[in-house]
């Protein structure tokens, strides 16, 4: 799955509130860089697992659900 594809997948995640962006979403700078970096929790990465329909979101659901 491609960069666009999973931005498009958690920004509409975030605009219906899925899932808050305030708890779930942390903005902090890498070293040597000058730019911010969203960092993601856990719900939001099974929220983007959960819409996409791939062999690898497949098998990503089927791991989950073996482990939680």
């Amino acid at each position: 799955m491609s960069r666009p594809a999973v931005t498009k997948y958690i920004n509409n995640i975030l605009k219906s509130e899925e899932v808050s962006e305030k708890n779930n979403v942390q903005k902090l700078y890498i070293a040597n860089s000058d730019k911010l970096i969203n960092f993601y929790s856990l719900d939001i990465i099974l929220a983007v697992g959960y819409r996409t329909n791939s062999v690898q979101a497949i098998e990503f659901r089927k791991w989950v659900n073996k482990k939680f």
